[in-house]
């Protein structure tokens, strides 16, 4: 990726990620080398339910409990809330962003790229903490990086990958409010969604 694209797509992805920083426990979950890349995970995905609603951008799609709500969808970018909780409060949301990618290397180096950018951006925001890459992904033959993070009320992630052709990288980000999820009962909603993802 060029710089100014770089930063282009950065800020796309940030300013998305900005929409549910705000909206998991108390666990803060420091453990771990914040760059370690550690083991592909793999995930077949399971039969998608037929209630569940379809949430599309140009080069990608998940699918989304009945419950959850649509907030917006266009050509690059996409938005939804998750159902609300017994106080009638949302406890978090999620966004997928598109951005044009400057290939260079393979389709893993690419990725790589990508993750490292937002790693180092994440890292220089002073509102942020406990940066960390976990293990890669595998989700219905796509390979995606996962990135981690906190800000004082919220438990923030990411997932990203890029599309085949190399031309486009795509951005799955997802916030919870830390009064409402702890980080694992967050990642239990975001886990059944991601298992829908796929590449168009």
């Amino acid at each position: 990726m060029t710089t100014s694209r770089k930063v282009s797509f950065s800020a796309m992805a940030l300013s998305l990620a900005m929409v549910f920083a705000g909206c998991g426990s108390q666990d803060s979950d420091p453990s771990g080398d914040p760059t370690s890349k550690g083991a592909s995970e793999t995930t077949d995905g399971a039969s998608t339910p037929a209630d569940w609603n379809e949430v599309k951008i140009d080069v990608a799609r998940v699918y989304v409990p009945p419950d959850w709500a649509i907030l917006s969808q266009r050509d690059n970018a996409a938005s939804v809330a998750v159902a609300k909780d017994d106080l009638g409060l949302i406890p978090g949301s999620g966004t997928m962003g598109s951005g044009v990618n400057s290939p260079s290397g393979d389709l893993k180096a690419n990725i790589d790229d990508a993750t490292e950018f937002h790693l180092e951006t994440f890292r220089g925001d002073p509102n942020i903490k406990n940066v960390k890459r976990l293990p890669d992904v595998t989700i219905n033959g796509v390979l995606l990086s996962h990135i981690q993070w906190e800000k004082e009320t919220s438990w923030d992630s990411e997932y990203i990958t890029v599309t085949t052709d190399l031309q486009s990288v795509i951005t799955i980000g997802w916030g919870f409010t830390k009064s409402d999820l702890d980080r694992k009962g967050s990642q239990d909603l975001i886990d059944p969604v991601m298992e829908t993802f796929e590449l168009l």
